[in-house]
């Protein structure tokens, strides 16, 4: 045997082993760098949706403060129909209660958003019915 092929082996080995560990850490490496990529473009895209659901939750905000003013409006507007504390007081009930308070018939038509001559006729009708007296 000669003396130098063991020597030689090893060193081919060794060599083999080294170019083994350098091509591992190439794609070692390579694969680090594409992962960072797919992170940063991740991270990219989160931004974007984060962005976009921020807006998203602004107009749903901005459509909610809408409606509660228009249920804000819509439940003022009934509450102005209950009078009194009553609920479900008509529209008739009010127009009779303001003319036996001495209201006249214009005004009481005008608050409550009724015809002139339904409130005059009202006041005629509930006359005849009281026998003639004032109402």
């Amino acid at each position: 045997m000669i003396p130098w092929i063991p020597g030689a082996m090893a060193a081919a080995g060794m060599a083999a082993g080294l170019m083994a560990w350098a091509l591992c850490l190439w794609l070692h490496q390579r694969a680090r760098s594409a992962w960072r990529r797919e992170v940063d473009e991740l991270r990219r895209e989160c931004a974007q949706v984060r962005i976009e659901c921020l807006a998203e939750i602004g107009r749903a905000g901005k459509e909610l403060e809408e409606w509660k003013r228009e249920s804000s409006a819509t439940a003022s507007q009934a509450a102005g129909e209950m009078c009194d504390g009553w609920l479900s007081v008509t529209a008739r009930s009010r127009a009779m209660r303001m003319l036996r308070a001495g209201i006249a018939p214009e005004t009481a038509a005008a608050e409550l958003g009724m015809a002139r001559s339904e409130v005059r006729l009202l006041k005629e009708v509930a006359a005849a019915l009281v026998g003639g007296s004032r109402v």
